[in-house]
């Protein structure tokens, strides 16, 4: 016998040494017949049951990727018995227990002096596969996800962006720069998130990305709750950094407009009683003395009478404009209800009385094709040590009413 013979067909001593190798020696058609013990481990399989059977017989339930069965054309005990050789295939086999092992297999056509024989080697790639499978999913689920998620050098230069990225910034990987997007914030960013990532391996938290002009539109601000994380090349130094974010724009702006709602009146949009009373406590913790002017429209009552509330909404919210106007950005205006506002004067006005007579009510006011001489009557008052807000506000009622009273004295009068 010669010394493949030996090895294939076996004496004692090769026996014990491959005996516990992956291999199998095939008859006529591929069918096993005989094989080492190491190949009965790896199917989980006694030796004795995979005599006779080729590598697709039903039996092994022998699948090819993508889920194909291993049919007798592709199967390499039989390919090789026909042909000299056998492609090397991967393949995977069930065992007893229900698992898959994932295979790869070659065959070849060996010529000894008792006939030709076939041997296949077979090597376990299951953690290999298992891997890729994994890779795959993973790479499925990075293209189909609504994340924003793209890969940067330490330059900000991007080199990938997943297919949600590129729709929600609008511009592919080449185009975008993240430290040009990131506008006045980019120093922040190098410092504080980069110097994150580089001494934990990640950061977490908002960032906020302005996306690239285009000729067809302008920029935006995009709102993500990202992650940041190292990125290493193959040699374990760092190469850049990968960044994940949801992008939550909408639910930015859905809360920016609930808060406005909680604190703004409807009709108006000028800051309701709930604002109101958060500016003066804050002013008031401060320890600056807050002065107030408590407005009062005249006839107001009358107007909504003759002209219909609609009309009288109207008139209101132009009222409302022009002292918001009038207090400028160094005042606050709010409605306090109905045809009430209180306002907290530009501390540069001497007499804020005579201030918003001058800006709100000397000009008449033109709803729709009406022209309306509307007037208010005000009374002012500042905050003492340790009064309360609503104190405040009384007193300054009050000394409205006393304008009001002064003035019906005077009609009376003339």
């Amino acid at each position: 016998m010669s010394g493949i013979e030996d090895l294939l067909l076996g004496d004692a001593a090769s026996s014990e040494l491959f005996g516990h190798t992956t291999y199998a020696l095939h008859g006529p058609q591929g069918a096993i017949s005989k094989l080492g013990a190491g190949t009965a481990r790896l199917l989980g399989r006694d030796e004795a049951g995979l005599i006779g059977l080729c590598w697709s017989d039903p039996q092994l339930g022998a699948m090819l990727p993508g889920g194909r069965p291993l049919s007798a054309e592709r199967d390499p005990g039989v390919v090789a018995t026909m042909v000299g050789s056998g492609e090397l295939e991967t393949v995977s086999f069930v065992r007893p227990d229900g698992s898959r092992v994932w295979v790869s297999i070659r065959a070849a056509l060996v010529r000894v002096r008792s006939g030709d024989s076939v041997v296949s080697s077979l090597t376990d790639v299951t953690e290999l596969v298992e891997a890729l499978e994994a890779r795959t999913r993973l790479a499925t689920i990075v293209e189909a996800t609504s994340d924003v998620i793209g890969s940067f050098r330490a330059d900000g230069s991007c080199t990938w962006l997943n297919p949600s990225a590129e729709r929600t910034l609008g511009v592919c990987a080449d185009e975008f720069d993240l430290f040009d997007s990131l506008g006045d914030t980019a120093r922040e960013f190098r410092a504080d998130v980069l110097g994150a990532v580089h001494q934990f391996g990640r950061w977490s938290g908002e960032l906020v990305i302005r996306t690239p002009r285009r000729p067809d539109r302008t920029g935006r601000d995009i709102h993500l709750a990202a992650n940041v994380i190292s990125d290493f090349d193959g040699d374990g130094r760092r190469s850049g950094w990968t960044l994940v974010g949801h992008d939550f724009t909408e639910h930015k702006a859905m809360q920016a407009v609930l808060a406005h709602k909680a604190t703004h009146d409807t009709l108006t949009s000028l800051p309701n009683r709930a604002l109101l009373n958060e500016t003066m406590a804050a002013r008031a913790r401060s320890g600056v003395a807050t002065t107030i002017v408590f407005v009062d429209l005249d006839g107001f009552k009358q107007l909504n009478d003759t002209f219909g509330h609609e009309f009288g909404d109207d008139a209101l919210v132009d009222v409302a404009r022009r002292i918001a106007a009038a207090v400028g950005p160094n005042g606050f205006a709010a409605r306090f209800g109905g045809d009430e506002f209180v306002i907290i004067p530009d501390p540069a006005w001497d007499d804020p009385v005579a201030e918003l007579d001058q800006r709100v009510f000397t000009e008449p006011f033109t709803v729709g094709p009406i022209i309306l001489d509307i007037t208010g009557r005000m009374g002012i008052a500042t905050a003492e040590p340790g009064e309360s807000s609503l104190a405040l506000i009384a007193r300054a009622d009050r000394e409205m009413y006393r304008a009001k009273r002064t003035r019906r004295s005077d009609d009376v009068a003339r």
